[in-house]
């Protein structure tokens, strides 16, 4: 009797029986219907009664069905089927990706025993199933959070061809403000209210006098615009400030300039503040005339009598006053408004330089030009104004008005020096 070639072995999971080659004892195999790996047992020795006969039986046609195989198939694939979906159903209805299904294949034979390298034993992959499979797109993704907009700042009207000043400049440093004194609060209401109270005498306000910023602003504009269109001396007279100390010097300046408009091509709003020791407004513009590069700073203050200009500081800037007293040695002094930092000389030696005297720069109100004089370090000026304090840095801007004065002699050389200080801010008194 020939030894059987297959012998029969039973899932441990889903207890389905199976056919198998002896051959195929002892390797990893998985089951067709639940997937569940597990080993293949030895086949049971047959019994010694049975006589050991060997046939060469010829091999099936490649491709035919074996006897049993189309009813196990059969049996397999209803039960694949069957399993397929059920694990559908459950994923749909949990809104899940499907459980990979694992389809039975035959075990693959043992590596053959002239290989080299030892490779251990590996699952056997499966084939796919012949069923839908689910789009991997099952899961409805949440709502996308909606993207930041960008914050669009207001627009920034451009300041024409001069830096921005600031307040600083017509008011000094700044010192610490004192706060404005309390208002008594008013009673509070009695809880109970007499139904026909007592005749009282009517209740004074307390108004405070505060003018809308626009409409001030509006104001100073227009009183620049009049003393800048003004065509005589008295007319300009009556939009300028301290009109009685400044009509000695717009008469001297009328002896060579005659009154006339000026050739306005564009006003521009800087910064607006207090004046010192008060609660009156200033408004600071810059004003660019046709006949200039450079637009020139006009500071517009409210007074008694109303927004009035300084004169003063206008046709300081307007004559270039500053380019002329450097363009010349001369014995008398000069008072300007400027901007003072500490700088670098890298221009011919002066005597004392740096031993005895520090460099500065000084710019008009324009900030056009730029001009060096020197600072004794034994001065007055130096030790109390400059030395110490915000301005003893290199980065320190200090608007001021300064008065200079030519130094040295043609022997040594001369230099422009700076004598005095003679105000923290470019508003003269």
């Amino acid at each position: 009797m020939a030894a059987p070639s297959h012998y029969p072995v039973t899932c441990p999971g889903c207890r389905v029986s199976y056919q198998v080659p002896v051959s195929m004892a002892g390797l990893p195999v998985t089951c067709e219907a639940c997937g569940e790996d597990f080993t293949l047992d030895s086949p049971l020795p047959r019994s010694p009664a049975s006589p050991v006969v060997v046939e060469m039986a010829a091999s099936p046609p490649q491709g035919l069905p074996q006897p049993g195989t189309a009813k196990r198939l059969l049996k397999n694939s209803l039960l694949l089927l069957m399993g397929a979906g059920i694990v559908v159903t459950a994923s749909t209805l949990l809104k899940a990706p499907p459980v990979a299904h694992v389809t039975p294949a035959v075990a693959k034979p043992a590596p053959p025993a002239s290989t080299a390298a030892f490779i251990p034993p590996s699952k056997v992959v499966p084939a796919p199933p012949e069923v839908a499979e689910q789009p991997k797109d099952r899961i409805i993704p949440g709502d996308p959070a909606p993207p930041l907009q960008p914050v669009v700042s207001e627009a920034t009207p451009p300041s024409v061809t001069m830096p921005a000043l600031p307040a600083s400049a017509l008011t000094g440093p700044a010192t610490t403000p004192v706060p404005p004194p309390r208002l008594p609060s008013a009673p509070l209401p009695s809880p109970n209210p007499v139904l026909h109270p007592e005749p009282t005498s009517p209740a004074v306000s307390l108004v405070i006098p505060r003018s809308d910023p626009a409409i001030s602003r509006k104001d100073s504009r227009k009183t620049l615009e009049q003393f800048l269109t003004a065509s005589t001396m008295e007319e300009r007279l009556a939009y300028s400030q301290h009109p009685e100390k400044t009509r000695k010097e717009m008469a001297l300046y009328s002896e060579t300039h005659p009154p006339a408009p000026f050739a306005v091509q564009e006003i521009t709003f800087l910064t607006e503040g207090e004046v010192p020791d008060s609660s009156r407004k200033f408004h600071l513009y810059n004003v660019l005339l046709k006949d200039r590069e450079a637009p020139i700073p006009m500071a517009v203050e409210e007074t008694r009598d109303g927004y009035r200009v300084d004169w003063s500081a206008f046709v300081e800037s307007y004559s270039h006053r500053l380019r002329a007293f450097f363009s010349a040695p001369s014995e008398s002094p000069g008072r300007f408004r400027v901007m003072l930092r500490r700088a670098h000389y890298f221009g011919p030696a002066v005597p004392g330089q740096d031993s005895v005297r520090l460099a500065y720069t000084v710019e008009p109100p324009m900030r056009d030009e730029t001009f060096y004089v020197w600072v004794d370090k034994e001065s007055l000026v130096y030790q109390e104004k400059l030395a110490t304090g915000e301005r003893s840095g290199w980065d320190a801007e200090s608007y001021v008005i300064v008065e200079l004065l030519w130094q040295g002699d043609d022997r040594q050389g001369r230099w422009v020096g700076l004598q005095s200080i003679t105000s923290d801010s470019w508003r003269a008194d």
